[in-house]
């Protein structure tokens, strides 16, 4: 299967590493792929302003290069890495503003609840190819 979807994540996160663990583990297909907002390479991708916001997780669909935020992107991240989550899309349905009170919550107090590092490595024991990290 062939990557369709970036992930633009906070790679100094360690609830974000956590997160795009669990999606890794789950996308059996390889539709994501994974890119620290932090790297040169998301700049050129999604642009400087949506990189600058390092509490705004964006999933970009490569062929169309079309943009999700926030809740958006979660919701569908999920839903592409296990298509058993596909009902989660009913969210969806909800307005993006109350969605995005709980995900704005969530990513005002990420670092205080569970830290941040230095830089984003990738473990070894994943599959440097799905992640971009220049």
């Amino acid at each position: 299967m062939q990557h369709t979807h970036i992930l633009y994540f906070d790679g100094e996160c360690i609830f974000c590493d956590s997160w795009i663990r669990i999606l890794y583990k789950l996308d059996k297909n390889k539709k994501l792929l994974f890119c620290a907002l932090q790297a040169e390479q998301a700049k050129k991708d999604i642009g400087p302003d949506l990189t600058k916001s390092l509490h705004t997780i964006v999933l970009r669909e490569q062929k169309t290069n079309k943009i999700y935020l926030k809740s958006s992107a979660v919701l569908r991240a999920l839903a592409l890495a296990c298509p058993i989550l596909k009902l989660i899309l009913i969210f969806l349905i909800l307005p993006s503003s109350f969605r995005d009170l709980v995900y704005d919550f969530v990513a005002k107090y990420r670092y205080k609840l569970f830290g941040k590092k230095e830089l984003c490595a990738v473990d070894s024991s994943l599959d440097r190819s799905r992640f971009i990290v220049k």
